[in-house]
């Protein structure tokens, strides 16, 4: 049924959102520019029963395989690029893979020439990059330093079993414990279309399974320890389906995880991709969400977000690395968080985007955007280089935001939002709630009460992230609210475009 719902949701633990008929473009097309009447919300949070418990490592990084290429990165002399990620979590988890994954080979020796590859016609003129030893073990001193851990991709586009068992055999002695698990392949539903082209027409899901199977049985001759997350599909939910319930039957408890992408908008010069239909909400999360409900008790296995970000091909200068991308990171972290998704990897990098593209920065069309992408993609949450140091984009603040709720429980939320864009995610640690409040409208101010079903509250914290403008690309920053320390949550400002963080006790 189309058509306007109540603007008032119940959903399930830990979110209170407000339903929008997403197959119409949304009705603000720009931040307000009189003020206007603050709308008036409610929300009631149940603090009974308590639903599942986030992990700490709730939001994490995407990085492409290639950036191991470049001296100096994932290094643990790199001690900016360390504490950026120790600012997101003291227990991450890094993935590397990408489309740089399926044209990368191992070299075991310095000595060691590119072995035969399975070519396709779009992979013919692609580039290669060799991985070597001395650079995984630069990795294992980074992410030793951050207290994180590794995805790894192996190449299953132009690479074979036995390439993939001898890097991973290699992989696992460097990295140890640091290891969190392979993945064979990046987004293997495109490999029949698009830019990716390495398989066949006839390429499909049971396919792609089979041929899986032997990659990660060849893995297992000389890695019997190892571990698989998949399949690390691009758009195709009913594939993540399909592996979650045929890979354990061929491989048991060597599958520990299972494995997706998701980018809300692309390419860059697609007129959809905008602040304002990024903000507007998503409907293809829900559905992913109901998909991922009706799969995982089953399974038992955790899922991740390991590759996304708001707008895919490096993302939109003045959209994926303003303010907005830190209001809409915030609330799809915690939305998927709050529907069964145990952590959300974000896509970016420098240089070596640009590798995983064509060697080009697609939403890149002036001087300075291309400067700016040289540093970072513009959907990069940090961006920089050894070289030029490095800074927080607005995403960053974004995904400081949302691990507020890591090793909370989520706890039911009734949201009335007044007719504004507003999100409310709720867990408990202890006898302390911790409460991530995103304004994404860009029109109404909000006046929102809060009430427990426990009995009265009082506010311990407030921090609100806040900038100039929804098109901030610097200058976002959490600011401190002392004075509402002690006062009840009650007629709570929060502002259009913003996010606010409360500590209640």
């Amino acid at each position: 049924m189309t058509g306007q719902l109540p603007r008032r949701a119940v959903l399930g633990f830990g979110a209170a959102v407000a339903f929008q008929d997403l197959t119409k473009p949304p009705k603000q097309t720009r931040a307000a520019t009189k003020p206007s009447r603050p709308a008036l919300a409610r929300l009631a949070i149940r603090e009974e029963p308590v639903g599942r418990t986030l992990p700490s490592g709730l939001c994490g990084l995407s990085l492409e395989t290639a950036v191991l290429t470049a001296p100096g990165v994932l290094d643990p002399r790199n001690h900016e690029l360390i504490e950026l990620h120790k600012g997101i979590s003291r227990n991450g988890l890094l993935r590397l893979g990408g489309n740089t994954s399926d044209v990368s080979w191992w070299q075991g020796r310095p000595d060691g020439s590119q072995p035969a590859m399975r070519h396709s016609p779009t992979t013919l003129s692609r580039r290669f990059f060799a991985l070597q030893p001395e650079r995984v073990r630069a990795l294992r001193g980074f992410v030793d330093e951050t207290g994180w851990r590794v995805i790894w991709g192996l190449n299953f586009g132009t690479g074979t079993p036995e390439q993939a068992a001898e890097e991973a055999a290699a992989v696992h002695a460097i990295l140890g414990p640091a290891l969190l698990a392979f993945q064979i392949g990046n987004e293997p539903d495109l490999f029949n279309r698009y830019g990716h082209a390495m398989r066949g027409a006839d390429w499909s899901s049971s396919r792609y399974v089979d041929e899986w199977t032997s990659f990660a049985r060849s893995v297992l001759t000389v890695c019997p320890q190892a571990r698989f997350w998949g399949p690390d599909t691009a758009i195709n939910d009913d594939w993540i389906t399909r592996f979650a319930l045929e890979a354990p039957k061929r491989l048991g408890a060597h599958i520990t995880g299972l494995s997706g992408h998701y980018y809300a908008e692309g390419p860059p010069d697609a007129p959809e991709s905008t602040i304002e239909h990024l903000l507007a909400g998503d409907p293809r999360v829900e559905r992913r969400l109901a998909d991922l409900q009706a799969v995982l008790p089953a399974t038992g296995l955790p899922f991740v977000m390991t590759e996304g970000n708001s707008c895919y091909l490096g993302g939109k200068p003045g959209v994926s690395d303003s303010f907005a991308s830190a209001l809409w990171g915030a609330d799809y972290v915690a939305r998927m968080a709050s529907g069964g998704c145990d952590g959300v990897c974000f896509h970016g990098g420098a240089a070596e985007v640009e590798h995983a593209n064509g060697e080009n920065s697609q939403g890149a069309h002036t001087a300075a955007e291309h400067v700016r992408a040289k540093s970072g993609a513009f959907y990069s949450p940090i961006a920089g280089t050894p070289e030029t140091g490095y800074t927080a984009r607005p995403l960053y603040y974004g995904l400081q935001a949302a691990a507020s709720l890591a090793n909370t429980s989520l706890l039911p939320c009734a949201l009335e939002t007044g007719g504004a864009n507003l999100t409310a995610y709720a867990g408990r640690h202890d006898a302390e709630i911790t409460l991530l409040l995103v304004n994404r409208d860009l029109q109404n101010d909000v006046r929102l009460d809060i009430a427990c079903s426990g009995g009265p509250r009082r506010i311990m914290s407030d921090r609100q992230l806040i900038a100039s403008s929804v098109h901030a690309l610097n200058g976002v920053h959490f600011r401190d609210m002392p004075a509402l320390a002690g006062q009840a949550p009650s007629g709570l400002a929060v502002p259009r475009a913003s996010i606010l963080l409360l500590t209640l006790r």
